[in-house]
């Protein structure tokens, strides 16, 4: 590199590219984070351990403290967004979100995104597996 502007655009490059994977997140684990108004962040989760032939269900629990949010998933796309995904329908429990999605048999791995639809929007979740009879996995 030559010069500054060459460094930021490779900055910038890597910048984009990072944010795009899909952060692993253990079931069973609280996440505290924020997100702006119109971004994503992505979030894969391990569903090997439900039993071969078998599917069962992705659970989310969310506690937004500020601003709103909309919950996106799938099986296949690493970075599920409105319009390309499945938006997870919501359940409200007291004051918190309650999302629940079937999994397929024989699904390896699951993505979901969290959409800022405020200018700030913070919250915790914690992301759960569980088989067909509601056990918890994981």
């Amino acid at each position: 590199m030559s010069n500054y502007q060459q460094l930021t655009v490779l900055i910038n490059d890597i910048t984009n590219k990072t944010c795009m994977m899909p952060a692993f997140v253990q079931p069973n684990t609280k996440v505290n984070t924020e997100v702006p108004a119109n971004t994503y962040r992505y979030y894969r989760m391990d569903t090997s351990k439900l039993r071969s032939g078998s599917g069962g269900f992705f659970e989310l629990t969310a506690d937004v403290t500020k601003g709103s949010t909309r919950v996106f998933t799938s099986a296949t796309n690493t970075n599920p967004q409105a319009g390309s995904s499945r938006e997870v329908t919501l359940q409200l429990k007291g004051t918190q979100q309650h999302y629940l999605e079937y999994i397929e048999p024989g699904t390896p791995k699951y993505y979901f995104s969290v959409l800022g639809v405020d200018p700030v929007n913070e919250f915790e979740f914690t992301p759960r597996i569980l088989d067909m009879n509601g056990g918890v996995i994981g």
